[in-house]
């Protein structure tokens, strides 16, 4: 008997399968694999055909990931460190929240427009950053969400 429960809008866990992961609701593919091939500049438009995700899934993956992102906990330290490669946090800048690298724009507010449908270049020139530095966001989005385990119970 499947267990699936939904821990965020269009995203589920099913306890039979999916080993915890949060995955698409009603399909097996996991958030952490669309933002994997976000990150690493597929197009939305190829991802339909290669995940076979809707416009509608990979937009519930990106704000699972905005929600998570923003849900990590603060730098309280008052130096700048890299925390994964392109993010930085500063207890001095956005009151410690992972930003993109060399800017004062945190990752959840770079995810939350690509959840609200933005292209990555739109995000980018609307703040000033390189689409390097949106896909960083990306992939630290990526890595916390690999590494998370969500109990379907």
């Amino acid at each position: 008997m499947k267990k699936t429960r939904e821990v965020a809008p269009g995203i589920g866990v099913d306890s039979t399968s999916g080993f915890g992961k949060p995955v698409l609701a009603g399909t097996q593919v996991e958030v952490a694999t669309v933002l994997a091939e976000l990150a690493s500049g597929v197009p939305r438009e190829s991802l339909k055909d290669t995940l076979g995700v809707t416009n509608q899934g990979m937009l519930a993956a990106l704000a699972y990931a905005t929600d998570i992102v923003a849900q990590e906990p603060s730098s309280r330290d008052d130096n700048l460190r890299e925390i994964a490669p392109g993010i930085t946090a500063d207890g001095r800048v956005r009151f410690g929240k992972a930003v993109i690298k060399g800017t004062r724009v945190d990752a959840a507010t770079v995810l939350g427009h690509l959840a609200a449908g933005d292209s990555i270049d739109a995000v980018a020139d609307a703040y000033h950053l390189q689409r390097e530095g949106v896909l960083a966001a990306l992939r630290y989005a990526h890595q916390i969400i690999a590494g998370e385990i969500v109990s379907a119970v």
